[in-house]
């Protein structure tokens, strides 16, 4: 009895250490066990609910004085009553710093001038010297602008119209020769009015004039407009300007009170004549 409680106890213990014992894979038909990889959570990244940010505004205060200088130095063919931009000036600024918060989409919350920041860029003044010659961007101060008509003295008038000096026709009616050859109504060349000036201005010049007094026509006192140089007949800074008929100065242009008026040549037509061979001033 105590041999077969024995055998049967060695049994169960060879048992025991054969379950224990590592195992050899037998073939190709196992597999490895699959081992998984536990992953930590990824760092969370925050950012700002708004931000601050300082921003800078120029704002112009006053634009540069202009001032006018006599000049022993003549541009070639320069006058001494023309003078040309010499300096650029600058503009008086006020510069202020504001802090600006926005939000984390970028949109504007606050914006507050920054107190005690705030400073000042002084103005340089523009510079103009006399002696230049007649170019764009030349100015002169006339005299006085006179006004004219196709049958002033001098003009070689026949049954109301004369020929300008630049050959454009105009009319006691008034009227003005056009590009293509009509007389259009009224005191322009093409939607420019007429002027008469010094021989030194070359015809077909375009300038403008401002600070003026005439009234009629289109013209309203000191409301700048663009004429054209189509004649002559006047001397240094004076200009003529044309209204048709000298016997009707009031009726067709009016000059309200005394003038002290600015030119500027602005650009310029070429002498030419149109395909019925009329003379013209030829428009850029």
């Amino acid at each position: 009895m105590n041999k077969s409680i024995l055998s049967v106890a060695l049994l169960a213990f060879s048992v025991i250490l054969s379950s224990c014992a590592p195992r050899i894979n037998a073939g190709p038909t196992t597999t490895d066990p699959m081992i998984f990889q536990t992953l930590s959570a990824l760092p969370q990244i925050t950012r700002d609910p708004y931000s601050l940010e300082i921003e800078t505004v120029e704002t112009v205060v006053s634009r540069p004085k202009v001032i006018y200088q006599r000049s022993s130095i003549w541009q070639p063919g320069g006058l001494s009553w023309l003078a040309a931009k010499a300096v650029e000036g600058t503009p008086r600024i006020r510069v202020d710093q504001y802090t600006v918060a926005s939000d984390i989409n970028g949109n504007v919350l606050s914006k507050i001038l920054n107190v005690g920041e705030t400073t000042y860029i002084d103005a340089s003044p523009t510079v103009y010297k006399y002696g230049a010659a007649p170019t764009v961007g030349s100015v002169f101060f006339p005299s006085r602008i006179y006004r004219y008509g196709a049958n002033c003295a001098g003009c070689t008038s026949k049954t109301g119209t004369s020929p300008t000096s630049s050959g454009v026709l105009v009319s006691t009616e008034p009227a003005v020769q056009q590009m293509n050859g009509t007389m259009r109504p009224g005191i322009t060349y093409e939607g420019y009015y007429v002027v008469a000036s010094s021989p030194r201005i070359p015809v077909c010049s375009i300038v403008e004039v401002s600070n003026h007094r005439f009234s009629g026509q289109g013209l309203v006192p000191n409301r700048p407009f663009k004429a054209i140089v189509l004649d002559r007949g006047v001397r240094d800074n004076t200009l003529d300007l044309f209204i048709g008929d000298e016997a009707r100065y009031n009726s067709i242009v009016r000059l309200t009170e005394r003038q002290y008026p600015k030119v500027e040549i602005i650009g310029s037509g070429t002498l030419a004549r149109n395909a019925n061979g009329d003379r013209i001033c030829k428009l850029p």
